[in-house]
């Protein structure tokens, strides 16, 4: 592989690695920001242990990703080697496309699912755009084309004991979250789909948090938020990424307080965007008491159906939903578009007017 110059996370160290067990008295909570560790009591020494050189005893934190032998350098910056990554999820739209491009990286891929999104498009009475296929064919594919093994377990999120068992048995260094229910419409039906959405998201994702602290404490956790727990300001005011800068103050009748490391505020559109900040909350929650390592990914709308991988192979192939639960506004738009459909523009048709349809 050719030299790559300026790797993002070359510098990065012991604090980001799932591999680092941290061993000393660290308050989350006084550190302001995620950039700043401040240990309780001032003078005492943040240690860890390396749960894959255990030879090191315990030290600093202080070795990059450039200087430890256990990180490689890709095409998409370092990578631990052969990391242990849990998709949960990995049937979906976004898990599946992960699950083979990491494969293909080199980690070791395991996953659930419960086919709730194939459940949810039946129920609309729609299908996807895109055919896929059987779990069982994806897999036999993955391996057969790709020589990809994935470890698939069909569990539903909540099954907390089961969920316990198989990280027990797989101790993921990684855990991408994709098992949620991901549409704003879906959880506007009535009463029954906002309970089942907010009770799938908002209790699914409480009990993982859960098992993580009791198996894999020193797991990262990729958890999918959205752009749509901000909401739009009437103000107009900057929207922070996550929290507010250690610089941001509040000022008000003539007083100023400080607001950094303050998580910014949300204004969720929907009762799932609701389900989504009350994640944001519990992940934080699970951070602070517990140590826990999450990144909030907090994305637009996401579209496409093609990777190297997935189009390798027809039974490799990832949905693409039009309905008017689970259809993004572009694959709506493209399908209208094929079909001589005029296109349905929705609030007043501007490109700065909030799209309710995604």
């Amino acid at each position: 592989m050719e030299e790559i110059i300026g790797v993002h996370n070359a510098d990065k160290t012991c604090w980001n690695c799932s591999a680092a067990k941290i061993r000393g008295n660290v308050d989350f909570r006084g550190c302001g920001q995620s950039r700043m560790i401040v240990p309780k009591g001032g003078e005492q020494q943040i240690m860890i242990e390396c749960s894959r050189r255990p030879e090191l005893g315990l030290f600093e934190p202080s070795i990059t990703f450039e200087q430890c032998p256990e990180w490689t350098l890709t095409e998409y910056g370092y990578m631990l080697k052969n990391m242990r990554v849990m998709i949960l999820g990995i049937d979906g739209y976004l898990g599946w496309t992960l699950a083979l491009k990491l494969g293909r990286l080199g980690c070791q891929v395991s996953g659930i699912y419960i086919y709730k999104r194939r459940d949810c498009v039946m129920e609309k009475g729609s299908h996807t755009a895109v055919p896929i296929a059987k779990m069982t064919d994806r897999l036999h594919a993955a391996k057969e084309v790709l020589d990809i093994d994935i470890n698939f377990r069909r569990m539903d999120i909540r099954a907390r004991t089961k969920l316990k068992e198989f990280m027990e048995e797989e101790k993921p260094e990684s855990i991408a979250h994709y098992a949620e229910i991901p549409a704003a419409p879906y959880s506007m039906v009535d009463a029954e789909h906002a309970i089942e959405v907010q009770n799938n998201n908002v209790l699914g994702t409480l009990g993982l948090l859960f098992v993580m602290r009791d198996v894999v404490p020193e797991s990262c956790l990729l958890k999918l938020g959205t752009m749509g727990e901000y909401g739009s300001p009437l103000t107009g005011r900057p929207l922070f990424e996550g929290m507010f800068p250690s610089e941001a103050v509040l000022q008000w009748d003539d007083r100023e307080w400080s607001l950094g490391g303050e998580l910014t505020p949300r204004d969720p559109q929907s009762f799932y965007h609701v389900s989504k900040v009350q994640d944001t909350f519990n992940v934080y929650e699970a951070c602070k008491y517990w140590w826990l390592r999450s990144y909030d990914i907090m994305q637009g709308v996401i579209y496409g159906v093609h990777t190297d991988e997935v189009s390798a192979d027809p039974r490799l192939r990832t949905r693409l939903d039009f309905d008017e639960w689970f259809g993004t506004v572009i694959n709506r738009f493209v399908t209208q578009a094929i079909q001589g459909i005029p296109l349905t523009i929705y609030g007043e048709g501007r490109a700065d007017t909030r799209d309710d349809c995604s």
